[in-house]
């Protein structure tokens, strides 16, 4: 036992899980089948020969570690299988020599014992499938989640150049068209046009001013700048909202 545990553990290591389970199970499903032979070989040996007690003794120790391997191999089903059939389902057959006087009670009982044990382990194997399926999907969508936080992080980081850029670029034509409304307005002499021209420096202002908040947004996206909390003038707040409007 020590050396099929050191060597499970180098092939843990060694192999991947297809490999890993092509070579072991057959492995375990011998040892299974001599575990269980084992138990019922202790019954052929005693059948006949011991008193009656301690035959009673003997079967419910074996409906002991029956009970308990149904808990530990539910793993594999084939494992258990046949572990119970070699162990428990051929002593439940010895009865008759075990239990010369009392067999025709005593495999009934071994019986219904070897359903319950049965449908315990069939229960516990699905339920350990679906915890395998479980964890497995887990880690599907834990890595589809990791995935999909790398592209948006790309992504964001594409939209913030995308915009530092743009901004940055479209402010220079606001700029110029900026300068040749000021020239308009100190070249021009009409009175009538004046409100018009007024207008649009305050739009011009007004562009500006979106393409700047525009490049601050990618700046706080990216880290570069940090909020802070700064007084705001309610009256010129109030005056460009009523420009607008």
């Amino acid at each position: 036992l020590q050396w099929a545990r050191r060597s499970h553990a180098h092939d843990l290591q060694a192999l991947d899980a297809p490999q890993l389970v092509r070579k072991w199970l057959p492995r375990m499903e011998l040892m299974a089948l001599l575990h269980g032979a084992g138990l019922s070989t202790a019954v052929v040996l005693t059948a006949g020969r011991a008193s009656y007690e301690f035959q009673l003794l003997l079967y419910v120790s074996i409906a002991a570690i029956t009970a308990g391997n149904a808990t530990h191999q539910n793993a594999s089903l084939s494992v258990f299988m046949r572990f119970f059939c070699s162990g428990w389902l051929t002593c439940t057959f010895l009865s008759i020599w075990a239990f010369p006087e009392h067999w025709h009670y005593v495999i009934p009982l071994a019986l219904l014992f070897a359903l319950a044990i049965y449908r315990d382990a069939l229960a516990a194997h699905h339920f350990f499938v679906h915890q395998v399926r479980l964890e497995e999907r887990s880690r599907q969508l834990i890595a589809q989640l990791k995935v999909a936080r790398e592209n948006a992080e790309t992504a964001l980081q594409e939209k913030n150049l995308f915009l530092s850029t743009a901004s940055h670029d479209l402010r220079q034509p606001i700029h110029a068209m900026s300068m040749l409304v000021e020239a308009i307005a100190q070249r021009n002499r009409d009175e009538a046009i004046a409100p018009l021209l007024g207008d649009l420096r305050n739009g011009m202002g007004s562009m500006n001013l979106m393409f700047t908040s525009l490049l601050d947004l990618t700046k706080l996206e990216a880290g570069i700048i940090t909020q802070r909390a700064a007084p705001v003038s309610l009256r010129q707040l109030v005056r460009d909202t009523v420009v607008m409007f």
